[in-house]
């Protein structure tokens, strides 16, 4: 008798989430989750409201993210006595932080305030692939963030649970990435620069992002650069280009600066 086999894989459509999809995709994250406060948003009866309206950007942990910027670092600096007294390294004028960026930024931001020329910095691009995901180990109850970030009791529930739910979505990523770019900004002297790689994933995000820290009148430009120059037989999604681009995003921090462009050579 010929052996039978029932597949578990199989899970029939769920048609009200297909019909949301078709009229509301907006209100879907990258992931294919619905965003509900984005969906109640549009269903409001009373959505037009002009005395509310103003042109910024917002996201589920921009106010836990300000919290961050400002609270005190919860860690110590350890000197590592046994490489600081190799003797290559005995004069050596350069500090090696290892550790937590944020927490070294924190630790930087009394000495260092407003010491530093340039900033270049290589986040996560948050591609899925590349290992990020937003876990904060920080401790606060629903009440204490209520409290501390001037929220609801519902928005300070909803933050703590996607602090601990391993995240990659643009909410996680803009929360990781505020206050570490609100403390550069604060290290930068007043003719400082910061530049900072990024690729499609997030470009329209951190741009927003910069704008908002730094001021949209200190944007000096977006430098794209060709990462890949051959064609690549990858397996993409249908409606996707394969990316041979990638970006720097260049802000100062005050005064402007004049820029010039290198001349390409023989060796490029």
């Amino acid at each position: 008798m010929e052996k039978q086999y029932t597949s578990t894989q199989i899970k029939p459509a769920n048609k009200d989430l297909l019909i949301l999809k078709k009229h509301f995709s907006g209100c879907f994250d990258k992931n294919g989750e619905l965003d509900f406060d984005k969906f109640k948003k549009q269903m409001t009866k009373n959505e037009i409201n002009f005395s509310k309206e103003s042109y910024g950007m917002d996201w589920l942990g921009k106010s836990y993210a300000r919290l961050l910027a400002s609270d005190e670092a919860t860690t110590l600096l350890k000197e590592d006595e046994s490489f600081n007294q190799q003797r290559e390294n005995a004069n050596s004028e350069n500090l090696l932080l290892k550790g937590d960026n944020l927490e070294v930024l924190k630790h930087l931001s009394n000495a260092y305030y407003e010491q530093i020329k340039m900033i270049y910095i290589d986040p996560p691009y948050n591609t899925g692939s590349d290992g990020f995901v937003y876990q904060d180990d920080r401790k606060f109850s629903v009440d204490e963030l209520q409290d501390l970030a001037g929220i609801s009791q519902e928005r300070a529930k909803r933050i703590l649970d996607f602090t601990q739910s391993k995240s990659n979505s643009h909410s996680a990523w803009l929360t990781f990435m505020y206050p570490r770019l609100y403390i550069a900004k604060q290290l930068l002297k007043e003719d400082g620069v910061i530049f900072i790689s990024i690729d499609d994933n997030e470009v329209a995000q951190l741009r927003l992002l910069m704008d908002e820290i730094f001021g949209e009148e200190n944007f000096v430009g977006n430098i794209a650069w060709e990462s890949k120059t051959k064609s690549q037989n990858t397996k993409t999604s249908f409606n996707k280009l394969q990316p041979k681009i990638e970006y720097i995003l260049l802000f100062t921090k005050k005064d402007k600066r004049r820029f010039n462009l290198i001349k390409k050579g023989e060796k490029k």
